[in-house]
């Protein structure tokens, strides 16, 4: 397991919230060893659509990603980790686990990417799996809590040599892995998964980067081999998700990198075929992600002239636009376990516009199916989870200024 303790004497800056009053932490060390980091040990209280896991750019220098926790209601903070040489991303909580699940990346030498788990409670952390092997990349939890699927790579090496490639679900409680997919083919890896809501199957796309249009869209079950989904045209895949009925999958479709995507639809049957849904010849349709309560989906739309959010009845299809942001792009929606808000990220335009990663710039957004806006704060990839008891700072170094 990666040493998480700080290395370098240094302020950290407090993910600025904007609709709170919360006392802002400030934490400085007066030199030598800095201590352990104190996680989380608070009992969680209320539900999971209350709190938010999310990441946030560490300190001044914004070398990598901690952890931070929010609750809704009052705009509360917490910090989960600190870490000067690691970057920890895509928080993913699951409630039948009790756990969050994310990605810890070294950042200095060569890159090397795990999947840990964290429980909140207790401030335990540990890998998915002990001694990992693989370089392990995007993960999801199975819905009973379980298992955590994830794509890995070996070795972690540049795209050009021939590495082996492939999905990987792990038994938590076991530690127990089974490979589901691996490839040779040079450069080749797997994106982002996303299991059945049954719990039976995975579905997940593959990619080699050097190609700019034929990726593979994958159901992978344990125990059995792969298998392509048929019916897709030839392209470029994001997103891929499961309607609620496991019938269907939902995914971004490009002819070509570059091209304008559109939301696809795909039955999973004999002989049939993908349909365009949502989408319009002249917007940008894409990221769709299915209400766990209604008939319903969230989806990024650019038809109002910039990135926005949407929310689109899935037997009409007729929009109702949550966002109208002209200055910031919203990307990365996702649903709350009762289908009552949507968190999402938004990124200034001239940064989105640059690709350029400057998270301390990003800001996540919590809003209700109306688009009234509930929570902000600086930070990036959120997650929803209960919140937690009392409002004292989790790092036994952090010291408060008081209530403002």
């Amino acid at each position: 397991m990666h040493d998480t303790r700080a290395r370098r004497t240094r302020s950290i800056r407090r993910p600025a919230p904007a609709f709170s009053s919360f006392v802002y932490l400030v934490v400085a060390w007066l030199g030598g060893t800095a201590p352990d980091v104190a996680l989380a040990s608070d009992a969680l209280s209320g539900k999971p659509s209350e709190g938010l896991v999310f990441s946030v750019q560490s300190g001044d220098e914004g070398q990598g990603l901690d952890l931070w926790r929010a609750r809704i209601s009052d705009g509360a903070l917490q910090r989960l980790s600190i870490t000067d040489e690691l970057d920890e991303r895509w928080p993913r909580w699951s409630q039948e686990a009790g756990l969050i699940a994310f990605l810890q990346r070294n950042l200095t030498g060569l890159m090397s990417s795990t999947i840990m788990l964290l429980d909140p409670e207790s401030g335990e952390r540990r890998n998915v799996r002990a001694n990992p092997d693989l370089s392990q990349r995007s993960h999801a939890w199975s819905p009973d809590g379980r298992f955590v699927a994830h794509t890995f790579r070996v070795p972690p090496t540049s795209a050009k040599e021939k590495t082996n490639a492939g999905t990987a679900v792990v038994d938590i409680a076991k530690g127990e892995r089974e490979i589901v997919s691996e490839s040779e083919e040079v450069g080749y890896r797997m994106q982002s998964l996303a299991y059945a809501h049954d719990g039976t199957r995975i579905v997940g796309h593959g990619r080699n980067p050097t190609l700019s249009t034929d990726d593979k869209m994958w159901l992978l079950t344990p125990g059995k081999r792969p298998k392509a989904v048929p019916g897709i045209p030839r392209g470029v895949y994001d997103s891929p998700t499961f309607t609620p009925d496991n019938k269907a999958i939902l995914f971004d479709y490009r002819q070509v990198r570059g091209n304008p995507r559109d939301l696809m639809r795909i039955e999973l049957g004999p002989g049939k075929r993908a349909k365009r849904i949502a989408s319009t010849a002249r917007s940008d349709d894409h990221s769709a992600v299915v209400s766990p309560a209604r008939n319903e989906m969230v989806i990024v739309t650019d038809i109002v002239g910039n990135d926005n959010l949407a929310l689109v009845d899935l037997e009409t299809g007729k929009k109702k636009y949550l966002t109208k942001d002209l200055v910031r792009v919203a990307t990365s929606p996702v649903w709350s376990p009762d289908g009552e808000r949507i968190a999402y990220v938004s990124i200034p335009n001239r940064l989105h516009e640059k690709s350029e990663k400057k998270f301390d710039q990003y800001r996540v957004h919590v809003i209700d199916r109306t688009g009234k806006q509930l929570f902000e704060a600086t930070g990036t990839m959120p997650s929803f989870m209960p919140p937690w008891k009392g409002n004292q700072p989790v790092a036994s170094f952090a010291k408060s200024e008081g209530q403002k």
